[in-house]
C-alpha cells in the first residue's frame, strides 16, 4: 500500500524532486516527463499543444523544445511570451506546472548544436516546403516529395536548418500536486531574480 512520502513534508525537497523528475525526462522517450503540454493565450483564447522536451537547465530553471520557426506559435510567443508547461506522471500521480516567459533562438551555438544532434529522420519535419498549418487540398504529411518512405541524407536535410529553432522558457513559478488516497498535497514555488525562491504549501 502506498504511504505518504515523508520527504514531501519539506518544501525544499519537493522543489528539488520536481526538477530531478523533469530533468530525468531527457533520459528516455518513454519517461513520463519527456512529453509535456504547453499552453499560451492567443486571440483571446487559451491554446494547448503537446511538445517533446529537449533541454533542461536545472540551475537556471529553464526548459526548451525544438520547433519549426514558421509555426504560428512563434508569432504568438512574440506577442505574448507568457506560457505554462504541464507535466504529469500517471504512475507517480504527480503533476508539475511550470510558468514563465518564452523566447526563441534561431542562430546561436545552442541551436547549432541542437541541429547537429538531430537525426535526419527528425530533420525531415523541418524540410516541408510549406509552413506548418498551411491549408492543403490533400491529406498530406507536408514532407518533400520522395521522402515519405525514407530518411533524407545529411546533405539533403540541411535545407531544413533555416526553419529550425529552440523555444526556451525561463521558469518563474512552479506548482506541484501529488494525488494520493490519503489526501492530495500541493505546493507552489515562486522564483526570484537572485536565484532563490519563495515556497508555500497550498490546500489542494
Amino acid at each position: 500500500m502506498q504511504t505518504i512520502n515523508p520527504s514531501f513534508d519539506h518544501l525544499n525537497l519537493i522543489e528539488s524532486d520536481c526538477w530531478q523528475r523533469i530533468h530525468g525526462g531527457l533520459r528516455s522517450y518513454r519517461d513520463d516527463y519527456r512529453q509535456a503540454f504547453i499552453s499560451n493565450v492567443s486571440g483571446g483564447f487559451p491554446k494547448i499543444r503537446t511538445i517533446t522536451m529537449r533541454h533542461v537547465w536545472v540551475a537556471e530553471r529553464r526548459l526548451a523544445f525544438h520547433v519549426d520557426y514558421r509555426k504560428e506559435m512563434i508569432s504568438e510567443f512574440k506577442k505574448d511570451p507568457r506560457v505554462t508547461w504541464l507535466f504529469y506522471s500517471s504512475d507517480q500521480r504527480i503533476q508539475i506546472r511550470c510558468s514563465g516567459l518564452m523566447h526563441i533562438e534561431t542562430d546561436t551555438a545552442l541551436v547549432d548544436a541542437s541541429w547537429e544532434a538531430t537525426n535526419t529522420g527528425s530533420r525531415k519535419s523541418y524540410m516541408a516546403p510549406l509552413a506548418p498549418g498551411s491549408e492543403s487540398a490533400t491529406y498530406t504529411s507536408g514532407w518533400p516529395a520522395g521522402l515519405e518512405d525514407r530518411k533524407p541524407d545529411l546533405g539533403e536535410s540541411e535545407v531544413g536548418r533555416p526553419n529550425f529553432s529552440v523555444a526556451i522558457t525561463q521558469v518563474h513559478s512552479m506548482d506541484w500536486v501529488w494525488l494520493h488516497y490519503q489526501g492530495q498535497r500541493r505546493a507552489r514555488f515562486d522564483y526570484k531574480a537572485d536565484g532563490g525562491y519563495d515556497a508555500v504549501f497550498l490546500t489542494p
